[in-house]
């Protein structure tokens, strides 16, 4: 594993990303919380938003490894960011196909196996991928599986 630099380690989240991001943390939590709020009658349809509105985050998350490959000097780093990009996509497509509680659980998988790519591209091409966008994306994604788990919770 690289060692990242100090300096790389101390440079902040950019704070448009930090309310951009937070933003788009409401509707799992809206969802997650709709029922006790008296927003939705039956859970299960907000929890099924929350399946929807994951699987497209999700997606979006994937997308932006095509988006680095563009970038990347290295044929094999590129070929894996190309696949690599394309599977929180199908993840997402099988999670809006079965059953909520299966969907949800599925989501919570792919985010946490997203995290673990985003590890490896901070850690072992830090100039692709920036420790900041690190910070920001583990942030985030504790957010999104923690909400998840809420939705789990509230599907028993």
């Amino acid at each position: 594993m690289t060692n990242i630099p100090a300096e790389d380690r101390a440079k902040p989240v950019p704070p448009l990303l930090q309310i951009l991001g937070g933003l788009g943390l409401l509707p799992f939590y809206a969802c997650a919380m709709a029922e006790q709020f008296g927003f939705i009658h039956h859970t299960i349809i907000a929890l099924n938003l929350m399946v929807i509105y994951g699987a497209v985050v999700l997606s979006f998350a994937g997308a932006q490894c095509w988006g680095l490959a563009v970038h990347a000097a290295d044929s094999k780093l590129r070929t894996l960011l190309y696949c690599w990009g394309v599977v929180p996509t199908l993840l997402a497509a099988v999670a809006l196909g079965i059953p909520t509680a299966f969907g949800l659980l599925l989501l919570l998988v792919a985010f946490f196996g997203q995290t673990l790519m985003d590890y490896h591209l901070a850690h072992h091409h830090p100039s692709l991928f920036p420790f900041w966008l690190l910070k920001l994306r583990r942030a985030l994604a504790l957010a999104v599986l923690i909400a998840l788990g809420l939705g789990l919770m509230q599907n028993q």
